[in-house]
């Protein structure tokens, strides 16, 4: 997925900086139907999620000319991790995204930018302090960046979803991963209060991640948990 630990070496990153052959796609199913989205559920927003020791997550939800622009920031060592994307406001389709890690030997960033590239493709940049590179990426629609995951989720039919599938392009891996989502009812206690709930699983890559989200619109991501990296975000 889009997260890279500080124990990921920045080599493993800069491998995709060198010149190399065009790789081959992800193939992904060409009958997903067109996710459900109402854009309206995603309007301006800004809070916080702290984890177990303290760590915070800021995201921001901001209208902009060029469309709804969803924004994840995280403090660590080196600086700011920082996720970006840029959304139609109505089908939040991806309109572009940049996203800074910082990574052990150095900090990396990656910007898509939708429609842009060869032939219709998304227009890939990775850049770093020991070189720059172009590519393309293939995104057979329904696609979602990972940098508007997971608040673009508060924008489904939460009462009507049971489960999705979707193409999830993941910049540092350099191309778009078949994606699945399952919804179920729940309940959760935030802060000592008790909230209906609609658990989301994402499934992409053979890893998981786990959203909680309000049933009731506006459909408030209440809890985040990184099931991979055993970490648990709530809603401050």
């Amino acid at each position: 997925m889009t997260r890279f630990p500080a124990s990921i070496p920045l080599l493993a990153v800069l491998a995709l900086l060198i010149p190399a052959c065009e790789r081959p796609p992800d193939e992904a199913p060409s009958d997903v139907p067109r996710l459900p989205f109402d854009g309206a559920a995603v309007g301006p927003d800004s809070f916080r999620m702290v984890n177990g020791i303290g760590d915070t997550l800021r995201f921001v939800v901001t209208p902009t000319g060029a469309g709804t622009r969803i924004a994840r920031y995280r403090r660590v060592d080196a600086g700011v991790d920082s996720l970006v994307a840029v959304v139609d406001p109505v089908d939040l389709e991806p309109v572009s995204s940049l996203q800074h890690r910082h990574l052990t030997g150095g900090a990396v960033t990656a910007a898509v930018e939708y429609g842009r590239g060869f032939d219709g493709q998304a227009r890939l940049r990775l850049s770093a302090a020991r070189g720059q590179r172009d590519d393309n990426i293939r995104t057979p629609p329904p696609v979602l960046d990972a940098a508007q995951i997971p608040l673009s989720f508060g924008g489904l039919d939460l009462t009507t979803v049971d489960s999705l599938s979707f193409n999830y392009v993941a910049p540092f891996e350099g191309r778009a991963m078949a994606a699945r989502l399952v919804a179920t009812p729940d309940t959760l206690s935030v802060g000592g209060t008790h909230h209906a709930a609609v658990r989301l699983r994402l499934l992409v890559s053979g890893l998981e991640e786990r959203y909680w989200f309000e049933a009731e619109p506006p459909h408030r991501l209440l809890r985040f948990q990184e099931v991979t990296r055993n970490m648990t975000w709530d809603r401050g």
